[in-house]
């Protein structure tokens, strides 16, 4: 998936049977590449980039489709830091609605999904929103939790998909 303004691209992939994001932005940015990991398509379990990372670590996790038929999940999630806790709390997803979403030429089914997570004064809350049919989130909405207010979002302009890298002999 990429944009054009400001300029970003994210590549999604499995890797031994986990779902993996790497992104890059607009060198203007100044902003290291990253690597995200997901228990499933709307939780991140562990983000890398610029030398740092940390970790969600959560008592579980449903898989997405149990989430989406149950409209919903709440679990224990811990900030991990090296190998430190550095905070614990709750995190809570609920649906909210579904919808559709263009990007580009196509228009996508979406279910639009809440995330809240609370780890004392660490708290998020954004909307994604997540296309079936793609098995991925294809925009993020971070939403100010004071005002309700939209403070920020990564969204796309094209979703194109690469042809697997034909094996090799031997392989």
């Amino acid at each position: 998936m990429s944009r054009t303004s400001p300029r970003m691209a994210i590549a999604y992939r499995y890797e031994d049977g986990t779902l993996v994001s790497y992104r890059a932005d607009d060198p203007a940015l100044s902003r290291p590449p990253q690597r995200e990991t997901y228990a499933n398509p709307l939780i991140v379990t562990k983000q890398e980039g610029g030398g740092a990372s940390f970790e969600l670590r959560y008592a579980e996790t449903p898989s997405v489709e149990d989430l989406l038929s149950a409209k919903g999940w709440t679990g224990s999630v811990a900030l991990i830091i090296g190998d430190e806790v550095k905070a614990t709390g709750e995190a809570n997803y609920e649906v909210i609605g579904e919808g559709k979403l263009a990007i580009g030429d196509c228009t996508y089914a979406v279910t639009q999904v809440s995330e809240d997570i609370a780890m004392g004064k660490l708290t998020s809350h954004i909307l994604k929103e997540y296309a079936p049919d793609l098995g991925l989130v294809i925009r993020t909405t971070k939403i100010d939790p004071e005002t309700g207010k939209p403070v920020g979002q990564v969204a796309f302009d094209q979703i194109a998909a690469r042809k697997p890298k034909a094996k090799q002999e031997g392989q």
